[in-house]
């Protein structure tokens, strides 16, 4: 009599499915998220990650990692010359922060990044031993949130 236990091809595929149930949690817990930030924000509230969800979903973010004092993740875009919105704000906000410690020119925190932001950006480059091109980029966004968070 043959024994048909679990072998190799049935332990794959048990993990596989396995899997696909976590991803599929994932993805449903995801979507209740979504629906739950649009429904908080008085956006419609469709399931959909579209650009004022996300907007609502990384305003939230940036609230909890402020009251937490969590560093606030880079955005994905280069900030530079010409850039505004709340990361200009946010970056300058913190540029004078940092100010209060170390040689930086003060700038107006207005969400603008103009030439006074630029020289704000490339004099912290420069303290800082990055590459002072005056644009916020990965590096100079990540060592700006810490050394702010270190002068918390």
């Amino acid at each position: 009599m043959r024994h048909y236990g679990y072998g190799y091809r049935d332990q794959s595929a048990r993990k596989a499915l396995g899997r696909l149930a976590l991803l599929l949690l994932l993805l449903a817990l995801f979507v209740a998220a979504a629906f739950g930030i649009q429904r908080m924000q008085g956006l419609s509230a469709d399931g959909i990650i579209g650009p004022l969800t996300w907007q609502a979903l990384y305003d939230v973010f940036l609230g909890i990692a402020e009251t937490t004092g969590l560093g606030v993740a880079y955005p994905g875009t280069p900030l530079r010359s010409g850039s505004r919105g709340d990361n200009v704000l946010l970056i300058q906000d913190y540029l004078n922060t940092i100010a209060r410690a170390y040689p930086l020119p003060l700038i107006t925190a207005d969400g603008i990044f103009g030439p006074a932001t630029e020289n704000a950006v490339r004099a912290f480059q420069r303290l800082f031993g990055l590459t002072e091109d005056g644009i916020v980029g990965p590096r100079t966004w990540e060592r700006i949130v810490a050394v702010r968070l270190l002068l918390r």
